[in-house]
């Protein structure tokens, strides 16, 4: 779903999946206050969501993330390590447009300011939803 005040914006990227020779790539990041935690990036054949503050941390110097998504910048790059059970990707991006995308990011949502936009409400009436659809009878 799209909303108004979703920021998009489409980045060269180096692409290296498992030890391959580096490819150029056009990688989507996507940003909405809608899913104020959330930072998407779309490539040609998937998405992978993860955290803003990940991001946001290696801008600021300090590497950052657990398990799957690691991001620490390095000189003028920004570079994202993947892991899932079909591999290993690094995705290395120009330091600057990230930062640009970023700044967008926390213009629309200051961060520490998340919760403001987090509507508790529609996240439970998903939950729910998606409980009762699935035929689920909670244990006495």
């Amino acid at each position: 779903m799209i909303f108004e005040h979703d920021i998009r914006k489409t980045l060269d990227a180096q692409v290296t999946v498992n030890g391959s020779t580096p490819r150029p790539m056009d990688v989507q990041f996507r940003y909405s206050p809608e899913d104020p935690y959330a930072l998407w990036m779309v490539f040609p054949t998937q998405t992978w969501c993860f955290a803003r503050d990940l991001l946001l941390d290696a801008l600021d110097g300090v590497p950052s993330g657990k398990g799957d998504v690691h991001i620490h910048s390095e000189d003028n790059k920004l570079c994202v390590h993947i892991s899932s059970p079909d591999g290993r990707a690094q995705i290395r991006f120009p330091r600057s447009e990230v930062a640009a995308f970023a700044a967008g990011s926390t213009a629309l949502v200051p961060r520490g300011a998340e919760t403001d936009y987090l509507d508790l409400d529609a996240v439970l009436a998903k939950i729910f939803a998606s409980s009762a659809s699935a035929d689920w009878t909670p244990q006495r």
